[in-house]
């Protein structure tokens, strides 16, 4: 890329800004990457209305106001642990009975374990996504290493 960086002097400090490229990927590749989107969308949506609907449920059933940062990242827990934190935000004043433990269990199984599923898809087409991109740029595995070398701690998923 042979252009200069355009500078702007009309500001207390000054901006750089350097024209990047951007890819144009064939069809095949603007296919794939438009179906991952669609797909990561809808589980996206179905993750949120799953998050509402089993938060309002611990709300009007077990009394639980307030989610703590675990209860709210539900497809990160196992049973046992989204148990134990329903146990800890009840308090020892309201223990849970046999029944109340089997319908926790019981609703794990039939909302928390699929979101669980969609979460590990959702993964899966991070990372394919990200391979799309790469290749639409044209980026050699050299390239590709680069940028997993110089990435930021944070993120949305780890090198494959």
């Amino acid at each position: 890329m042979g252009s200069s960086p355009r500078v702007s002097h009309n500001r207390p400090y000054t901006i750089v800004c350097i024209e990047l490229p951007i890819a144009e990927p064939n069809t095949a590749i603007r296919t794939a990457i438009e179906t991952a989107v669609r797909a990561l969308i809808d589980i996206t949506a179905s993750q949120q209305q799953t998050q509402r609907t089993v938060l309002d449920w611990l709300r009007v059933e077990y009394a639980i106001e307030k989610p703590s940062q675990k209860l709210a990242a539900l497809t990160d827990l196992d049973s046992d642990a989204f148990i134990t934190e329903v146990k800890k935000l009840r308090g020892k004043s309201q223990p849970l009975t046999a029944a109340s433990l089997a319908a926790l269990r019981a609703e794990y199984t039939n909302s928390i374990e699929p979101a669980r599923t969609h979460a590990a898809e959702t993964l899966r087409l991070e990372r394919t996504l990200s391979d799309l991109i790469n290749h639409a740029y044209g980026l050699t595995p050299e390239e590709v290493q680069l940028i997993w070398d110089n990435s930021p701690p944070r993120m949305p998923f780890t090198e494959p």
